[in-house]
């Protein structure tokens, strides 16, 4: 049984299975994260629907295509964030603690930890992708249709929001991971007694 439950974990179920799994799309909804992130949305796309329809189309076209600028080096700059706090994170749980969370069968709650970076990770690429969309958008001499603008900016906004205040609770996730280290060296130590 030990070897089979070590096959699972060694093979990884991918992207989409682990989203189910873990129920990572409750994320979306059912935190505060996605709460916040989910008025910021829409009070983003109301805007930009009511914006791009009292606009001229050449300056609309060109704020799109800054903000587009401004954010895609902050995603990218984020998503570095995210690849040092996976660094740390996978880097501060000792081979030892390891082993022990492995014999309490409690594997599959760290890795859960770790597939909030990833998570995440997917996020700001989907997220780049959408402003590089944007950017492209406008750079063209066409005019955008408001109710399309306004759903588009209601899902970068959402998404934007809900990037930052996932990351920040990814910081105490990595501060809860020092703790679990601990505790599972700290076991060891015992059961040698």
């Amino acid at each position: 049984m030990e070897e089979m439950q070590k096959e699972s974990v060694e093979k990884s179920p991918g992207f989409i299975r682990m989203v189910i799994d873990d129920k990572k799309f409750k994320d979306f909804f059912m935190t505060i994260e996605g709460i916040l992130s989910l008025i910021g949305g829409i009070i983003v796309g109301i805007f930009f629907f009511h914006y791009s329809a009292d606009t001229q189309v050449n300056e609309f076209n060109k704020i799109l295509s800054e903000l587009a600028v401004v954010f895609i080096p902050g995603l990218l700059g984020l998503l570095g964030i995210i690849f040092a706090g996976l660094t740390f994170a996978s880097g501060s749980i000792s081979l030892k603690a390891t082993e022990n969370i492995y014999k309490e069968e409690k594997i599959k709650s760290l890795l859960g930890i770790f597939f909030s970076f990833y998570f995440v990770g997917w996020l700001i690429a989907l997220t780049i992708v959408l402003y590089v969309i944007v950017y492209f958008l406008g750079l063209s001499p066409f005019a955008v249709n408001p109710k399309w603008t306004g759903i588009l900016a209601f899902f970068i906004g959402y998404l934007t929001i809900f990037l930052i205040f996932y990351t920040v609770g990814l910081f105490d996730t990595c501060i809860n991971l020092f703790f679990v280290n601990y505790k599972f060296n700290q076991k060891d130590e015992q059961d040698k007694r």
